[in-house]
């Protein structure tokens, strides 16, 4: 069960077929009768998250939508146009009561006395729209449908597909003001029964709803606090009405769009190109979720582990997309295959080990897409994917490009890397999808082919006010130092498959010579963070505040990815190579002894400017050789400490408190994909042995 949509597709079955709330492992065990290969337990979570058919507070426990919003009601009010013409625009007006898998259009409406009500075309202004689609990401499957929404052309004329209520709203003398009771039948399927609401009996549901409205506006804090601003609104609103409960699922005294209006504690914000609903007015910066690349450390789990350990922006999904690309025109060479794939970009691995690793992987999918590749079942698909690939390629060497560049990723407006991101998924999502053995029909294809040029359209306008945006910073000469170090970051940490670097750095051997004269206590505490997260190291005189810095890097645990700089009275020190710092002293030439420290003085030691890690050092005491036994006097020892530093490239401060509070709740959805990438991480665990085990390598 290797093949991604088979997998999503029993996933998909066993969901819709369950009758009761089920558990993950009982998912699994019913996946492992299928296919006992399977062992990929994250990739079954992000397939249930993704399909967007259950509901989960805590990744354990799954209850499905179908049951949940079964008998379920809400209101439709009709606007005076829709009334005094006789149609009903869907828009998001079913959400969350609809699934995903249908559009709104193709929902089955009957009313009371069994008649189905049928579709129509409406034609209307773009302007005269966006009630009816303010409730929908970009990425919508309405949107995505109806990509003339996206014009800039507020005038233009749009068609779109409607329901005709011509006759229930004559039969029922339906005026402006009243409404539509919907009854979900069958919420998979798309299935509802309808009635009309008189405005007199609305207006007597409203008067008796405050107890409804509470729950709701309860139910959407909850989500708030649960997925955050990282899921698209059409989530946010699913899980507002789970979290409120069954009791919200009948007699609703107003509609979704008209409670979120009347609602002080409900807001739509700006995140980047997307609307999202909030308890706030604004969003502050610090909520929005940018993650930077950390640095290689030699995954060889999959190949999108490893593509994601150095550095490149690609997922499996699209590698199968290249190789079937390339045998759609007959090219049978994995060499073209990869030269696609790593073009423009120079590819540094870890190791020779995650080298051959991923040949193996890339080598086992070249020969499973080869072996079941069919060219003329491929046609239709094929010739799509081809254009999608091109969009793709454009992508990968625009950001290779900045790359090369030296550009800082804080340099690009955040809302404009999030609008690209989500486009940039789009594509890979698309990609999988074309990799299925029955990615549509073949006018299904065409209808998303016709989506491309706008989104071809969308990504340049992107680029080129991103590349605006850095030609003005270039022109004020902010950059010039942050480049810099970055520049100087990656000729320092880059890692060859021929050439790993080790994790720490080992005393200057030119030191360890001279003669012990004294020896240093220094408090080592990383400010601003409480409670404290400090170590107590004893030194000898003799070393450099290079060696100083390799002492402090062990002793607190950071894995030495980053540039780093010593303050000492108003003086910078550093490595001897930072150049661009004129001021800077040569952090090799200088000892301990040398700077003739006395107890209580300062030291400033910075690690990471990026994420800004501040330590200060205190000397306790100053030894001499008689105070201290021999067989620690020529070495580096930790004698105490507290607390874990915070993981590498966590985002500084504010990352870092992030993480603390999602290991407080840890159930929290909008945690999930931070936990495993934190792993293990225990913020209180400290273990000097270890440390001093590695000290001892100093001597």
């Amino acid at each position: 069960m290797n093949n991604n949509a088979t997998l999503r597709q029993h996933i998909r079955e066993y969901i819709l077929r369950s009758k009761k709330r089920f558990r993950l492992q009982e998912l699994l065990d019913f996946l492992k009768s299928i296919s006992p290969d399977i062992q990929n337990e994250k990739e079954v979570l992000d397939l249930l998250e993704s399909e967007r058919l259950v509901f989960s507070p805590d990744f354990d426990l799954f209850y499905p939508r179908h049951l949940f919003f079964k008998n379920a009601q809400f209101l439709i009010s009709p606007t005076a146009e829709e009334v005094e013409n006789g149609f009903l625009i869907p828009g998001h007006r079913f959400l969350p009561f609809i699934s995903p898998l249908i559009k709104p259009w193709e929902a089955t409406l009957t009313d009371n006395e069994g008649n189905r009500i049928s579709t129509c075309k409406v034609r209307k202004r773009l302007k005269d729209l966006y009630i009816y689609f303010s409730l929908f990401s970009r990425l919508n499957e309405y949107n995505l449908a109806n990509p003339e929404l996206h014009s800039t052309d507020a005038e233009g004329m749009v068609e779109l597909d409607a329901f005709d209520f011509a006759s229930l709203f004559t039969r029922c003398k339906l005026i402006p003001g009243g409404g539509i009771l919907v009854t979900v039948l069958n919420w998979a399927k798309g299935e509802y029964r309808i009635e009309a609401v008189s405005k007199r009996k609305r207006q007597s549901m409203l008067k008796n709803g405050t107890e409804w409205l509470n729950t709701l506006e309860q139910g959407f804090l909850k989500s708030f606090e649960d997925l955050g601003l990282k899921y698209p609104i059409e989530e946010q609103i699913a899980y507002a009405y789970f979290y409120a409960g069954k009791k919200i699922l009948s007699n609703p005294p107003i509609h979704l769009g008209g409670f979120i209006e009347s609602s002080s504690l409900i807001h739509f914000v700006d995140f980047g190109t997307e609307k999202r609903l909030w308890h706030s007015l604004h969003v502050p910066f610090e909520d929005m979720d940018f993650t930077l690349p950390s640095e290689p450390k030699g995954e060889t789990g999959s190949i999108d582990k490893i593509f994601e350990d150095i550095g490149v922006s690609l997922k499996e999904s699209s590698v199968e997309a290249y190789i079937r690309d390339a045998l759609y025109h007959g090219a049978d060479s994995p060499a073209e295959v990869l030269g696609r794939i790593f073009s423009g970009r120079e590819t540094f691995f870890y190791s020779q080990e995650q080298v051959e690793t991923f040949q193996k992987y890339f080598n086992n999918l070249w020969k499973r897409v080869k072996r079941s590749y069919n060219f003329f079942t491929d046609q239709h698909s094929g010739s799509l994917r081809e254009q999608v690939l091109r969009l793709l390629d454009e992508h990968l060497a625009w950001l290779r490009d900045l790359d090369r560049r030296g550009v800082d990723p804080s340099d690009i407006p955040p809302e404009e890397a999030v609008y690209y991101g989500q486009l940039s998924a789009f594509l890979e999502g698309y990609l999988q999808l074309l990799n299925a053995r029955n990615p549509g029909t073949e006018a299904e294809l065409s209808e998303a082919r016709s989506f491309l040029p706008q989104l071809d359209q969308t990504l340049q306008d992107i680029r080129k006010r991103i590349e605006d945006g850095l030609k003005e910073k270039d022109k004020s000469g902010s950059r010039q130092k942050n480049s810099a170090a970055r520049t100087e970051k990656r000729k320092r940490t880059k890692k060859t498959s021929d050439t790993p670097e080790p994790s720490s750095v080992e005393p200057s051997k030119g030191q360890q010579s001279r003669k012990v004269k004294k020896i240093y206590i220094l408090k080592v505490q990383l400010q601003y963070i409480r409670p404290p997260i400090w170590r107590r190291i004893q030194v000898p005189g003799w070393y450099t505040l290079e060696d100083l810095h390799a002492v402090i890097q062990v002793a607190m645990g950071w894995s030495n990815y980053h540039l780093h700089e010593f303050e000492i009275d108003g003086k910078e020190y550093g490595p001897e190579d930072r150049e661009f710092y004129d001021n800077t002293i040569p952090e090799q030439s200088v000892t301990l002894d040398s700077l003739k420290l006395e107890p209580r003085k300062r030291i400033r030691y910075m690690y990471d400017f990026g994420d800004g890690w501040a330590h200060t050092l205190m000397v306790e005491k100053v030894l001499s050789l008689d105070e201290v036994p021999p067989e620690r006097q020529s070495k580096p020892y930790c004698l105490t400490g507290k607390r874990a530093c915070p993981p590498e490239d966590c985002g500084g401060y504010g990352g870092y408190e992030e993480i603390l509070e999602a290991l407080k709740s840890p159930n929290k959805k909008k945690y999930r994909e931070l936990l495993e990438w934190v792993g293990s991480y225990d913020p209180e665990l400290f273990d000097v042995e270890k440390v001093n085990q590695e000290l001892s390598l100093f001597s």
